[in-house]
């Protein structure tokens, strides 16, 4: 195999939020970084559009990342809006507000708009939003909006948000800045005085700053309470969408009763998948394995387990869309596992018989899935035939140096990658999906990190993984000795 360094970023880039591809438009490969920078008031994000054909940045945008009253950009998605032709970026701001951009290039950046505002009396923050779903008239926000801290689990909350096009295209961000390359980023902009935020025309929260208006513009058009649970994650395909609740069985609340766990009712952490239909209106199903951690002995001071779920579109069965789960959750030295391949209306197709380690990620290639996971502390890799077998069909253990490992499916083939993490480097193999064996000489890539230390983050560690297969290759963001961010390709 080859490794070709795509590019190296200015010094200045510190860290990616989110990276989004677009095959039809170029392609072009999207990414959301923040900017090193000495206060919160030179806070500074920058969105970077590479062409993968010419290898070459098409456009540099830098703007301010902050909200109200300076406050800081945490957290960050990026879509692609194609019913528009424009980026769009979704923002945790400081743990009180989410909020949004849109990026093209023939109108610019737009002025930082609020979707909504933690307005809990006594609250954890604000999380990060779960998913933007983009419809050709709205748009739909998806994430978790606090209530007071010992009383409540948070709600997930569900935000249509209508947009006047010929309104919000007027409105730009005049101190952003725009160019063909990266050069310039080593001098950050010193935006010192507060920048106009915008709210809905119809919004119920005040930021209470003089520089935040309302716009007619923008408009809420349904926001709704999916559900209730301290921990969520959202999946979504053309078929499956998914909610995954995480939670003490006397918290969860949805529109439908959910199935309680034995012996235990309510003295346990447990996981519910729920599918809704694809406009997140009504919940059609809920899938509730067997399974729990028990709660602490003051379940009004919880404290969450140490939780992972992996999910990843499985093969087709009768003619029926399927989703393959991994889940591993542990607490006070115990761990409980399951692992299982649901159809599009949530009945099990197959349940796995075998373990399931901590760490789980799939991926799946034709009929068969495979996955990664850290079991009696040693890393391996192994392949389910979800469709026909409770059993694993091969597994076998990684080298004892791997850290961290990581499976990505090739799009159309039976091939896979494994991305394995080493204190010195990363290593990369391209392997078949039936037998495990490589297809190639692997590539280990010396000096560099795929992760920040302290990622971890409970039930979606892995959107912080910026890697993606594409056609034959696979492209990666990581930081060499140097500290330098660079964007990798493997082929």
């Amino acid at each position: 195999m080859n490794l070709t360094i795509l590019h190296r970023f200015h010094p200045a880039v510190l860290y990616c939020y989110a990276m989004c591809l677009v095959e039809e438009e170029g392609p072009i490969l999207g990414m959301l970084f923040t900017l090193q920078g000495v206060t919160h008031l030179d806070a500074t994000a920058v969105l970077v559009l590479f062409n993968l054909t010419a290898q070459a940045i098409e456009h540099t945008i830098v703007y301010k990342n902050a909200g109200p009253d300076q406050a800081k950009m945490l957290d960050g998605l990026l879509y692609y809006d194609s019913f528009h032709k424009r980026w769009v970026i979704v923002q945790s701001i400081d743990e009180e507000y989410i909020a949004m951009r849109t990026f093209s290039p023939e109108t610019g950046l737009s002025p930082l708009c609020l979707i909504d505002r933690d307005e809990a009396v006594e609250t954890g923050g604000m999380e990060s939003a779960l998913a933007l779903q983009i419809w050709p008239d709205y748009y739909t926000f998806l994430y978790p909006k606090p209530f007071d801290v010992h009383l409540r689990a948070p709600e997930i909350t569900k935000r249509d948000i209508v947009i006047q096009q010929a309104k919000w295209l007027a409105m730009r961000d005049e101190l952003a800045i725009i160019t063909k390359n990266d050069d310039h980023l080593g001098q950050i902009p010193l935006w010192t005085s507060p920048q106009t935020v915008w709210l809905p025309d119809n919004a119920e929260f005040d930021p209470g700053t003089p520089n935040a208006h309302l716009t007619s513009a923008v408009h809420i058009q349904q926001s709704t309470t999916l559900a209730e649970s301290e921990l969520s994650l959202i999946y979504s395909d053309a078929k499956v969408h998914l909610l995954v609740l995480f939670s003490s069985e006397s918290w969860p609340r949805t529109q439908m009763e959910l199935p309680k766990g034995t012996p235990h009712e309510g003295t346990q952490w447990r996981a519910w998948l729920t599918g809704w239909d694809r406009d997140w209106q009504q919940l059609l199903w809920v899938y509730a394995p067997d399974l729990g951690i028990e709660t602490d002995a003051k379940p009004s001071y919880l404290f969450w387990p140490d939780s992972q779920v992996a999910l990843v579109a499985g093969p087709p069965h009768a003619e029926t869309a399927t989703v393959v789960l991994a889940m591993a959750f542990q607490k006070n030295g115990k761990g409980v596992s399951h692992a299982a391949c649901l159809d599009e209306h949530g009945q099990p197709v197959q349940i796995a018989a075998d373990a399931i380690g901590e760490r789980p990620e799939l991926c799946c290639a034709g009929s068969m899935v495979v996955g990664v996971d850290l079991l009696d502390g040693t890393w391996r890799l192994w392949n389910w035939k979800v469709l026909e077998s409770t059993h694993f069909a091969h597994h076998q253990p990684l080298s004892g140096a791997c850290k961290r490992a990581h499976v990505f499916a090739e799009p159309a083939s039976e091939r896979f990658w494994l991305v394995e993490e080493e204190l010195e480097g990363v290593r990369i193999s391209h392997r078949e999906v039936s037998t495990l064996h490589e297809v190639s000489e692997e590539v280990f890539v010396a000096g560099v990190r795929v992760r920040e230390d302290g990622e971890e983050l409970p039930m979606f560690g892995y959107r912080r993984l910026n890697i993606m297969p594409y056609q034959s290759s696979l492209l990666f963001l990581a930081r060499d000795a140097s500290d330098v961010m660079a964007l990798y390709k493997v082929e």
